[in-house]
């Protein structure tokens, strides 16, 4: 079959037009026919995309703990090491045979309370310890004097028993010893700061009846 297609735009419309129906029921034999292109360009496909999926947040970066300064160890103060007094040493003969025992016993508890063995009992060519004669008076009950030992002559009697010589009991003999072994050291009678051997008055007899150091009865 032959189509005659009348010239002229509105009859190019018809046909465009008819040439669709036919081809959309299947029909026509076969035949081409030409239909116009009213797209002049290819579109430019511009996609635009959300987020095409959820963004991973940073991870948080561990702040570094501080670490921790040590607290400052207290080392100790090294106590100076106190230089030690230098022990006297004073060696001490009897005058008499029958003071030995007296100045032993005296000596022992001085080097006792000294801590140090400062007194010593030699036989000879020590500080001689000996009784002031009877005719001397004022030594009081033991005095040191020009490098001896003066004792108060034996048969004195103490203030609290006057009927007895203070040389016949040996305790009081010998704290008498003992506070003339004092003034050896340097003390004084009534001296507030020496041992109590030193002070007379703070005893309540004199010559003590005991005296078992020189800082206590």
């Amino acid at each position: 079959m032959r189509w005659f297609l009348p010239s002229g735009p509105l009859p190019l419309l018809l046909v465009v037009g008819l040439a669709l129906a036919f081809g959309a029921c299947g029909g026509g034999d076969g035949g081409t026919v030409a239909t116009a292109t009213a797209q002049r360009g290819t579109p430019t496909l511009v996609e635009t995309t959300g987020s095409r999926g959820a963004t991973a947040a940073p991870s948080p970066t561990a702040t570094p703990s501080p670490t921790p300064t040590p607290a400052p160890t207290n080392t100790p103060t090294p106590v100076p090491t106190p230089t030690p007094t230098p022990c006297p040493s004073f060696a001490l003969t009897p005058g008499v045979g029958a003071l030995a025992a007296n100045i032993g016993a005296a000596a022992s508890r001085w080097n006792a309370y000294l801590g140090c063995p400062a007194f010593s009992l030699v036989p000879s060519g020590g500080i001689v310890v000996d009784f002031a004669p009877a005719e001397i008076q004022d030594i009081g009950w033991g005095q040191y004097s020009g490098g001896a030992i003066y004792l108060m002559p034996p048969s004195t009697p103490p203030a609290d028993d006057p009927a007895t010589p203070y040389a016949n009991d040996f305790e009081r003999l010998t704290c008498v010893v003992m506070h003339a072994m004092g003034h050896v050291l340097g003390y004084t009678d009534g001296d507030p700061g020496a041992p109590m051997i030193m002070r007379p008055l703070d005893w309540p007899t004199w010559p003590p009846t005991s005296c078992s150091t020189p800082d206590t009865p």
